[in-house]
């Protein structure tokens, strides 16, 4: 299960982060574009795998499940929803719970879908927050 919301979770991440008006300037600058992705909408799917990691026991979202930065990743696809949503006390508060989770296992070559996802999200956390100040 922890693998199947790791990859489904990754590939729903980017296509909604491609398509969402707040993360524009993050992919334009981390992918070099920011043409939407032509894909379904995956906003209700995004919504669904935040829910079933909420509901994951914290050892399936563990090193032991076989996932590096099982939970950073999924509080990646939390602040992702809460970009899309615009909401600001969600985004700062998710943004602020991530600080302290482990993420050194991104750095690694084969997680460059998930570190480039979560500079996307972050990114585009840090700019919805400015603009709210």
């Amino acid at each position: 299960m922890a693998r199947t919301l790791h990859n489904v979770g990754l590939r729903v991440g980017l296509t909604v982060a491609s398509s969402e008006p707040a993360c524009h300037a993050a992919c334009i600058v981390l992918l070099g574009s920011a043409e939407p992705a032509p894909a379904p909408e995956c906003r209700p799917l995004l919504s669904l795998l935040v829910t079933m990691a909420s509901r994951m026991p914290a050892g399936h979202l563990s090193l032991e499940a076989g996932m590096t930065c099982m939970p950073y990743k999924m509080q990646a696809l939390r602040l992702l929803e809460a970009v899309c949503d615009q909401d600001h006390d969600r985004v700062r508060g998710i943004y602020q719970s991530m600080a302290d989770q482990d993420t050194e296992d991104l750095n690694q070559e084969h997680e460059i879908g998930w570190r480039t996802l979560t500079n996307i999200v972050t990114t585009s956390s840090v700019s919805i927050l400015l603009a709210g100040s």
